[in-house]
Formats: structure tokens, sequence, C-alpha cells
């Protein structure tokens, strides 16, 4: 189990499993169970089925910690043969507190006459923000090169300034009208 680099409160972090064996399995079912302040993203059942000797799977796990510090998430392998049967409590060190604004979070788009609405939803979705974007906002052809790397706020300013709408900060995101 590899723990995520960098892992940070309220945002999603990937955890790396890898399992190995030198026996068939025919059947196997590889689960993950968080503890506390830890949560996963997606299914809990990581993998159902066949292990064969000497292939190696990999799987990655999204989490997300509400709470600083180190987190905890038990593994467990299950199958029809007992002795396979195993858990392994494992440790997530260091969720540290977000520091920054959720817009600082540094976008590379390019768009090519893609409507102002969809554009808008892009990168807001690139940004992880949400946006609401009023009936009013119009939906002319946008072209923007931020390919060399640009906030989604400040993203999300240069296009709506393009698409002559006003941008409102809200919580957690923005308001397009």
């Amino acid at each position: 189990v590899t723990p995520p680099a960098n892992p940070r409160v309220d945002e999603q972090a990937v955890v790396s499993i890898a399992i190995t064996s030198e026996t068939d399995y025919n059947d196997i079912v590889l689960t993950v169970q968080p503890r506390g302040a830890l949560q996963v993203i997606g299914n809990e059942i990581v993998y159902r089925g066949p292990l064969r000797a000497g292939q190696r799977k990999q799987f990655a796990v999204t989490v997300l910690s509400s709470a600083p510090g180190d987190q905890h998430l038990t593994v467990s392998l299950r199958s029809d043969v007992p002795s396979l049967n195993s858990s392994l409590d494992v440790v997530l060190p260091g969720f540290v507190e977000t520091t920054g604004h959720r817009g600082d979070a540094q976008i590379r788009l390019v768009l090519h006459s893609v409507p102002l609405r969809q554009a808008l939803r892009q990168i807001a979705a690139a940004g992880d923000l949400d946006i609401e974007i009023a009936d009013s906002v119009g939906d002319q052809p946008v072209t923007v090169d931020f390919s060399d790397g640009i906030s989604a706020a400040e993203a999300l300013k240069a296009v709506a300034r393009m698409g002559e709408c006003r941008l409102e900060e809200k919580p957690g995101g923005y308001v397009a009208k």
C-alpha cells in the first residue's frame, strides 16, 4: 500500500494498492474500509475476480479526509481459501489543512470556439470549483489558450469578461450572471 503524496484535507487523494500471489486463486475480493475522518470515493470493493500466480495487480483508491493528521484505512482480502483471508490496517500519514483558496489550483486548458456556458463549466470542473450559470448568460463562442497554466479563478474571470458576464464569488465557487 502506497499512501498519497502531499495529502490535503477536503481534497481527493489516491492510495495505490498492489497485490501479488505465488498461487492461483479463482475468486478473491479486495475491499477497503475507511475509519475516522477518511472516506472512500466510489466503491469500497476494489477488486473481485481471479488472482494468478506471479501476476501483479495494482489498484488506485480515491480517498477524502475531512480532518488533518494521520488517517486510517483497513485493506481486506477475502477468498474461499481461509488461509488467504487477511486484513491490514494502514496509516495514511500527514493530511494537512488546505491553506489556499480553492480557485488557486493551476489548470492548463485550450478551448477553441467553445460556447461560453460550456467554457465556464469546463474551467470550473478543471479547477474543482462549483459554478452556477444564470439563464441570462449567452452562449457566444470563446477561444482561449491557457496551456501555460493559470489559476482556475483567473481563467473563469477572463472568460467571463470575454463573454461580457458578471462573475460573483460564493463559497466553493462562482455564480455567472
